[in-house]
């Protein structure tokens, strides 16, 4: 079976739980037993971000963090909403 890659809707709608989320859920955790990571493009992960928790271009930052493991750099207080995700040096 080819890999999936989910758009920002399948996987915001699992998350705030709406209509037919158990359909996601169940694609994944077919993924999962398959040991095929599922994909997620940067820019769908970026809006996940952005519709959940932070500014949009905030969102880019921290989504390209996670994939690098960087840490990110900032005094921008809206990163402590996020901190649990990623490290960051506060100035």
């Amino acid at each position: 079976m080819p890999l999936r890659i989910y758009d920002s809707f399948a996987i915001l709608k699992l998350f705030q739980k709406e209509k037919n989320y158990h359909k996601v859920a169940r694609l994944l955790e077919q993924d999962l037993r398959r040991k095929e990571a599922p994909l997620l493009q940067i820019i769908n992960f970026g809006e996940i971000i952005y519709r959940t928790a932070i500014s949009y271009a905030d969102a880019f930052l921290l989504a390209t963090a996670l994939r690098e493991k960087a840490t990110i750099v900032t005094g921008d207080p809206e990163f402590k909403k996020v901190q649990s995700l990623s490290p960051i040096e506060w100035i």
